[in-house]
């Protein structure tokens, strides 16, 4: 996720931080482990949606390999 998309999630999520970058430090860390949470479980979904043959784990493969981005 690249430092504006944060910031604008931290300011709807109304999170308290100075103007120094310091404490966005874990806010970006903390995003960070959300969203590799979120693709292993979307991958698992793909995974569990379908039979071989059909791309689905080529598809949940996709999803993880976008940790690597």
């Amino acid at each position: 996720m690249d430092k504006a998309k944060l910031l604008e999630l931290a300011r709807k999520a109304q999170l308290q931080y100075g103007s120094d970058e310091e404490p966005l430090v874990s806010v970006v860390k903390f995003a960070e482990l959300v969203q590799a949470d979120e693709r292993e479980a979307c991958a698992k979904v793909v995974e569990q949606a379908g039979s071989d043959g059909y791309g689905t784990l080529a598809a949940a493969a996709m999803i993880r390999a976008r940790s690597e981005k």
